[in-house]
């Protein structure tokens, strides 16, 4: 069974990822990372830096998705999911719900601890609804809130969790960091 971190390691000795894992370790945290759902994705590019490891994958009808493991101050291993995209045939058929799911599933068989991500609004983007459906949360600035029936919401599943709140989101969002914490 391939384990990504032996919790026994020192955090400074965790943050440096070059040439901690083999190259066949590499090549099953890139499948964990960009999961194949449905042929959509064709095999991963892979890049490494002293603290981070980026997988770009490309697919069909220009779909698209870049990941990247990174290592948090206490040492916990993360995920930042920088970009994704379906196309346009494989939007809103669950396509992307699976993919994440697979993605959480083989992550936190390996030690992914969690997932970050910016979500983005506009030019055909919707993560900042999508994301938040699946489960990511972040603080709302009060600011967004104010002298609104929501004006007691403090994160997005605050206002996630009634379909007035929902519709409020899809309305008033703007990009602010959020992360996934139980895989």
């Amino acid at each position: 069974e391939f384990r990504l971190w032996n919790p026994g390691h020192e955090v400074e000795a965790k943050r440096n990822l070059r040439g901690l894992l083999p190259q066949a370790a590499l090549d099953e945290l890139a499948a964990a990372l960009t999961p194949e759902v449905e042929g959509v994705m064709e095999r991963p590019r892979i890049r490494h830096r002293p603290t981070s490891f980026t997988v770009e994958a490309r697919g069909r009808n220009g779909a698209s998705m870049t990941r990247t493991l990174r290592v948090d101050d206490a040492g916990n291993p993360y995920v930042y999911n920088g970009y994704f995209r379906l196309g346009d045939r494989d939007q809103g058929k669950g396509v992307g719900l699976k993919m994440f799911a697979a993605q959480a599933m083989r992550s936190k068989a390996i030690g992914i601890k969690y997932f970050k991500t910016t979500a983005a609004q506009g030019g055909g983007f919707n993560g900042y609804y999508t994301w938040a459906r699946m489960g990511y949360d972040g603080d709302i600035p009060a600011r967004i809130v104010t002298n609104t029936p929501f004006k007691n919401a403090k994160r997005i599943s605050d206002l996630m969790g009634t379909p007035a709140g929902r519709e409020f989101w899809k309305k008033l969002f703007e990009a602010i960091g959020i992360q996934k914490e139980e895989l």
